[in-house]
């Protein structure tokens, strides 16, 4: 077989892919009507300007009945809670690969996506993940129950509930919630809460107190999430994670005045 034979076969086979319609474009980022590759040649007014506006990820998907592209509602997923060029950039760019491996592998906005759905939850790390406390904590939920119709505590018992590690204060947590969740709900809630864990220990937060966590060290974790699986794990990720921190709120472990800085 000769060269030039292979060469045509392949030149033909590259002119029938390029002649297949996709069903969308390519994701692109709006950062707020500036260049981003100009950033540093603008004036201070001019930068503050540009991160007053929203930044998104816009992209554009066939619809069924014109057969044309259609402009889709912008993705911001909470982008323009970052005050800085970087941190925003950084996390719609993380944004927009999410995006279009979630479009080549087939999501469409015109369809039901559940299988996709599975699909990419079947992805997510599936070991075993070690609990944060081998052995329960011993604090019965009668206990807990009779101690929420307490409406005064004195001051030495409250210091002592926030003084608690992150490794005490998860435990404890899990430990309510698996009381009130079924065995599939909880597999993947302990696993996700389980991975969160290991972070902590990794990156030196496990036996420091719970309120030394911050918002942007949750957002930091989050993004992590984001890069190493889906935006789909990455969302149930922060659900879950907010439920957590809910239940260390209403039972004294963080403050309520500090909750908000939990909810990502």
């Amino acid at each position: 077989m000769s060269i030039t034979f292979l060469l045509l076969r392949t030149v033909n086979a590259t002119v029938n892919v390029f002649d297949m319609k996709l069903n969308f474009s390519e994701p692109k980022i709006y950062t707020g009507g500036v260049l981003i590759s100009e950033w540093s040649k603008l004036s201070r007014t001019q930068q503050k300007q540009a991160l007053s506006k929203d930044w998104f990820l816009y992209y554009s998907f066939r619809d069924p009945k014109t057969k044309r592209l259609k402009r889709q509602p912008h993705i911001k997923a909470g982008v323009n809670k970052f005050k800085t060029k970087k941190e925003r950039i950084s996390f719609l760019m993380t944004l927009q690969k999410a995006l279009v491996e979630l479009l080549k592998a087939g999501f469409d906005p015109y369809q039901d996506n559940t299988e996709l759905k599975r699909k990419f939850f079947d992805r997510e790390e599936a070991p075993a993940v070690q609990e944060i406390i081998p052995e329960p904590i011993q604090a019965p939920v009668k206990k807990v129950r009779a101690a929420k119709k307490v409406k005064a505590r004195s001051k030495s018992k409250t210091k002592k509930a926030q003084g608690k590690t992150c490794k005490e204060a998860i435990a404890f947590a899990m430990e309510l919630k698996q009381k009130v969740m079924n065995q599939n709900t909880w597999s993947r809630y302990r696993s996700r809460i389980g991975r969160f864990g290991i972070w902590l220990t990794e990156n030196g937060f496990i036996n420091q107190p719970i309120t030394s966590i911050e918002k942007k060290d949750m957002s930091r974790y989050l993004n992590e999430v984001l890069q190493k699986t889906s935006a789909i794990n990455r969302n149930n990720t922060r659900t879950d994670l907010s439920s957590l921190f809910q239940v260390m709120v209403d039972n004294e472990l963080l403050q309520i005045i500090l909750s908000k800085e939990y909810r990502y």
